[in-house]
């Protein structure tokens, strides 16, 4: 048997004294619990829960939700910040109780989930998201989702970032909804007051996806607007009085109805145009069975084909180059439809040839 010395013993003792203590259950040192949290830790206990558990009360969370709606000024709309929430069971409730689907998010996964799963819901986007992240989306889309697309709203904060989504909109053949980020003065990014963003307003103004009819109301607000301004120089008695050169006129004849005819061997932009022109009034049309109907919204789709081939069954029309989706149009003596509602009572199947 080693002989053992003083020193052993008292390093020895120290080791088994630090196990004895590892080994031992430490002594409850805390206050008195809350009644409310031991019911809880007894449910999960009896749930057979040991290992970390996100709990939510419901009762209180509804309590919390109804202040909140309670305290909203009239007319505010109310907008669940889903990254907040990251369960979509958990927000599937609160848009239930809020009476809302409108969302903001924040990155291209949560993006996905929501659009998939929540496909009627209204998504903002909290931060500019890069354009390579949104191309990732459009391609991993399902494609029973794709009107989730329509649905998104995607925030610009540079001219940059607006030309990349311009491209964008026109690789993936959509209209992109598109938010401004202003800087309201802390600088942390968006556009500043001034040329830069009046530029910008400018471009989007130039969108070929605003029809006639649109444009034609934003101009009469103008104009209603200039006429009492001008009104206001005449009492002042300062206009100055520009005579028109009588040499420069046009005359705008009428529109015949031939005219108005959609030619789809033309590119797909000026189809385009052609339609967005005249809608709503006098309106682009085209024969199908002997039939006339006006189209008075569409957009460009990548999808190629023969001119004036319908290319699948929601109402995709071959030009030269790309395709014309169909958005809403009117039969005669009827009221306008969406493409959608069109569908569920006339059916323009693919291959069929529109004159």
């Amino acid at each position: 048997m080693p002989e053992l010395s003083r020193r052993t013993l008292l390093i020895g003792g120290t080791a088994l004294a630090g196990v004895a203590t590892l080994m031992s259950k430490p002594s409850d040192k805390s206050g008195p619990r809350d009644p409310y949290f031991l019911q809880m830790q007894k449910a999960l206990t009896d749930a057979g829960i040991a290992t970390p558990t996100l709990v939510i009360d419901r009762a209180r969370l509804n309590a919390n939700i109804d202040t909140l709606k309670h305290h909203l000024p009239q007319g505010m709309g109310y907008r669940i910040v889903a990254k907040s929430l990251p369960s979509l069971r958990l927000i599937d409730h609160i848009c239930k109780r809020t009476d809302t689907d409108r969302l903001m998010t924040f990155n291209l996964p949560m993006l996905l989930a929501l659009s998939t799963e929540m496909p009627e819901a209204s998504q903002l986007l909290g931060k500019p998201l890069p354009v390579q992240a949104a191309r990732q989306y459009f391609h991993k889309l399902p494609p029973e989702r794709s009107d989730a697309a329509g649905r998104v709203q995607w925030l610009i904060d540079t001219p940059k970032r607006l030309e990349q989504y311009q491209d964008l909109a026109k690789d993936v053949g959509r209209t992109l909804n598109i938010n401004l980020e202003l800087d309201v003065g802390l600088h942390r990014g968006g556009f500043e007051p001034g040329s830069e963003l009046g530029a910008v307003l400018h471009e989007i103004e130039l969108d070929p996806n605003v029809t006639h009819g649109e444009i034609e109301k934003k101009l009469s607000v103008m104009g209603a607007n200039l006429l009492v301004e001008n009104l206001k120089r005449l009492e002042r008695d300062n206009s100055k009085f520009i005579g028109q050169v009588h040499s420069e006129a046009t005359y705008a004849k009428k529109i015949d109805k031939d005219e108005t005819k959609i030619n789809w061997s033309l590119d797909a932009t000026k189809v385009l145009a052609h339609i967005h022109g005249l809608s709503p009034s006098p309106g682009a049309w085209f024969k199908y069975e002997n039939e006339r109907f006006k189209v008075l919204r569409a957009k460009i789709s990548t999808v190629n084909g023969k001119p004036s081939y319908v290319l699948d069954d929601n109402l995709t029309v071959a030009c030269k180059s790309n395709s014309i989706q169909i958005l809403e149009l009117q039969r005669q003596g009827k009221n306008k439809q969406t493409a959608k509602e069109f569908l569920l009572g006339k059916k323009i199947n693919s291959g069929s040839i529109l004159n």
